[in-house]
C-alpha cells in the first residue's frame, strides 16, 4: 500500500518520481500559465519562496526534489491527489 511504501526513502522517491512523470513529463522548468510551477506544480503560496526562488520553476531540480520530499513527508499525497500513487 502507499502508506507502507511512503515510509521508506526508496518508496518516497518512487512516489515522487511518479508525481513528476504524471505532471508535465518531468520538466522542472514548467510554467503552465495556470499559477502552478515546476516539476511538482507548486503554487506560489505552497512554494513559499523555498530556497530563495520565487517560483518552483526557477529552482534547480535538486531544490524542487527536496521541497517535494518535505511536502510529502508532512502531507502525503494530498497536494497531488490526481497524480500521487
Amino acid at each position: 500500500t502507499l502508506s507502507r511504501t511512503a515510509n521508506s526513502a526508496t518508496g518516497r522517491t518512487g512516489v515522487l518520481q511518479g508525481v513528476r512523470l504524471r505532471q508535465y513529463g518531468v520538466n522542472y522548468e514548467t510554467t503552465t500559465g495556470n499559477g502552478y510551477y515546476g516539476a511538482y506544480q507548486y503554487d506560489d503560496g505552497t512554494w513559499g519562496g523555498y530556497g530563495g526562488y520565487r517560483h518552483a520553476s526557477d529552482a534547480p531540480p535538486a531544490v524542487q526534489d527536496q521541497k517535494a520530499a518535505e511536502t510529502f513527508a508532512a502531507r502525503g499525497c494530498s497536494p497531488w491527489p490526481n497524480t500521487c500513487s
